[in-house]
């Protein structure tokens, strides 16, 4: 069994036009949601043994802040340039590139790819993640090279602004 935890990065700052989209920060309405979901996941448990995020400065303060919740230390994070704004097609290959002995893998980044992969690996996914969105979704495989197609069970799905 494999456990995937997809989160897209919470709300961020569009306040200084002068910066570059990829070093974009979060907002206030941001810095607040990331916290809450980390929370969330601290709450089920999670504990991934991979951590994997977009170098985007909002991505990876999302990934420092539900880190931090889950008690898992920030050098245990991966920054990935290849998510962002990676396409399904580019998710799915640092999926499947997954060290086969990590049970569960969390990845920070962005969309619309965050929403796709969701929506290719289960068909219960939402259509459209928002901010701060995060979905659990179990595979019964025992190698992340194996993921495929709607081969994911959700078992979980929250995004800041829902009541839990």
């Amino acid at each position: 069994m494999k456990q995937l935890i997809l989160v897209r990065h919470a709300k961020s700052s569009w306040d200084d036009p002068n910066l570059r989209d990829y070093d974009r920060p979060l907002n206030k309405r941001g810095k607040q949601a990331a916290p809450l979901m980390g929370t969330r996941l601290q709450k089920r448990n999670i504990q991934p043994d991979t951590i994997i995020s977009s170098g985007a400065k909002r991505a990876f303060d999302t990934a420092l802040a539900v880190c931090e919740e889950i008690g898992i230390s920030k050098n245990e994070i991966v920054k990935n340039d290849e998510l962002y704004l990676a396409s399904p097609k580019e998710i799915l290959k640092t999926i499947r590139a997954i060290d086969p002995e990590s049970e569960s893998a969390v990845l920070f980044g962005h969309n619309p790819g965050i929403s796709e992969i969701a929506d290719f690996l289960t068909d219960e996914a939402p259509e459209d993640m928002p901010t701060g969105a995060t979905i659990i979704i179990r595979f019964d495989i025992d190698n992340w090279k194996d993921i495929s197609k709607g081969l994911g069970k959700t078992e979980y799905y929250s995004y800041p602004k829902a009541s839990e």
